[in-house]
């Protein structure tokens, strides 16, 4: 057979397919494809395949140079998608480093996805979060003693803790639906400490299934709040616990960062490159604004007006939050070099710090790493103009 290699096929549409490879790869591809693939999958040589490929109604008529040429173009692609030295795309977490190899995963998971049998994921999930919900409600924080830095670590360790099971979730989850999966880790997402779990082996699987592994973590942590929601009766201090995991809950639902609640809504809308495509219809509207084409916005189908709109919330978000914090938090943002410069100095404690002081100090990360970028773009569109003007002077010489 002419393509040796083994591959998965999942059907998102009458004439859209995620074709996915064992490395972890992943190919959106039309119906076409699909049957030019397997064609070649069947066929001994290129000979017996052409012959096939001719007798389909559907394919355009060529001859067979170019038939050969259109097979190994199709052939070196894939050549590329099982090389496991190749990354499909590009990760956005950084400085990765795993914590439980994927072979142990088996063992870490097994107690838990007896929990992800539908009727009971369903069922769990809701009475779980209904439960969390109504004791954040009711709850009298009035009760609840204070924390002080010397027991920090009461919240570190439960916080950790609750981490851990949202990424045992995923990958449980996995296991239950037989997807393919990596190894549970460490990373940094911009400048932000994060815990990953690779489960890109998901794509194999239909959208319902996919949804229910990218909610699994979430469902982890509800489950583990629930438990220290009904502790906190006896152990006040743990309903501090509970909140602050409910908000980070509400946090991971976000659609507009690389959060579940991204991965989510990609497969509601049945786009997988759902951020690359936002951006590029914001940019054509961009261009047929300037042009004063009226028209553009009664040409988008319904999923690209959606996709409009999730591109223009998504491109305000974060200049609207850093405002927020300008405005909010004006005079620390202000005092922040001279505290920094004590601090470096020796004469403060981070102890003694408030919390506003690292909240200047998000900001003013978050606005180096956004400069920085914008930085980035613009030199190479400077080195890509510049190249194309040293062509354009070869070929006029």
């Amino acid at each position: 057979m002419l393509i040796p290699y083994t591959y998965s096929l999942n059907e998102e549409a009458p004439d859209k397919w995620i074709i996915s490879f064992e490395t972890g790869s992943h190919f959106i591809v039309n119906l076409k494809t699909v049957k030019f693939m397997g064609i070649l999958k069947k066929s001994a040589d290129m000979k017996n395949a052409y012959k096939v490929y001719c007798d389909h109604d559907e394919f355009q008529l060529c001859s067979f140079n170019e038939f050969t040429l259109l097979t190994g173009n199709i052939i070196d692609r894939l050549k590329l998608a099982v090389d496991k030295e190749y990354k499909a795309q590009p990760s956005y977490i950084h400085f990765k480093f795993s914590v439980i190899p994927t072979r142990y995963i088996k063992y870490v998971t097994k107690p838990f996805t007896s929990l992800f049998t539908l009727k009971i994921f369903i069922t769990t999930y809701i009475f779980s979060l209904l439960f969390n919900l109504s004791n954040l409600y009711f709850i009298n924080t009035e009760l609840i003693p204070e924390l002080s830095y010397t027991n920090v670590t009461f919240i570190i360790i439960p916080l950790l803790l609750s981490t851990l099971f949202h990424e045992i979730g995923h990958l449980a989850a996995c296991r239950q639906y037989n997807a393919k999966h990596g190894e549970m880790g460490f990373g940094f997402y911009f400048i932000f400490p994060v815990a990953y779990s690779d489960v890109t082996g998901i794509w194999a699987l239909p959208k319902y299934q996919r949804i229910l592994v990218n909610l699994s973590g979430v469902y982890m942590e509800l489950l583990y709040t629930s438990i220290l929601f009904t502790l906190s009766h006896w152990f006040p201090s743990l309903a501090y616990i509970g909140i602050i995991i409910m908000i980070r809950v509400a946090y991971t639902f976000i659609p507009f960062l690389r959060n579940d609640g991204y991965w989510i809504l990609s497969d509601l809308l049945n786009e997988q490159n759902l951020l690359p495509r936002s951006r590029k219809i914001l940019n054509k509207l961009f261009k047929h604004v300037r042009n004063l084409n009226s028209d553009f916005f009664h040409q988008l189908d319904r999923k690209e007006k959606g996709l409009l709109v999730y591109g223009i919330i998504n491109a305000l978000y974060f200049p609207l939050f850093m405002i927020y914090i300008a405005t909010s938090y004006t005079n620390y943002l202000v005092n922040f070099p001279y505290l920094l410069t004590k601090l470096v100095s020796g004469e403060y404690m981070l102890n003694k710090l408030s919390s506003e002081f690292y909240i200047a100090s998000i900001f003013y990360l978050l606005l180096t790493i956004r400069l920085v970028k914008i930085l980035r773009k613009v030199l190479i569109k400077s080195q890509y103009y510049t190249n194309s003007q040293w062509k354009n002077n070869d070929i006029n010489s």
